[in-house]
C-alpha cells in the first residue's frame, strides 16, 4: 500500500477499528431485521390448503 500525499486517507488503528465496528454492527442489525421480517412474513403468510 502506498501512502497518499493528501495524508488523511490512512486512519490511526483505533479510529479505523471503531469505524469498522460501527459499520459491522449496523450491517448486522440491518441483516438481522431483514431476516426476521422476511421469516416472520413467510411464517405467517403461508397459503392455506
Amino acid at each position: 500500500m502506498k501512502k497518499s500525499r493528501s495524508g488523511r486517507q490512512i486512519l490511526p488503528d483505533h479510529e479505523s477499528e471503531t469505524t469498522i465496528a460501527k459499520i459491522t454492527t449496523n450491517s448486522l442489525t440491518f441483516i438481522y431485521k431483514i431476516f426476521t421480517k422476511s421469516h416472520y412474513k413467510d411464517f405467517h403468510s403461508k397459503p392455506k390448503g
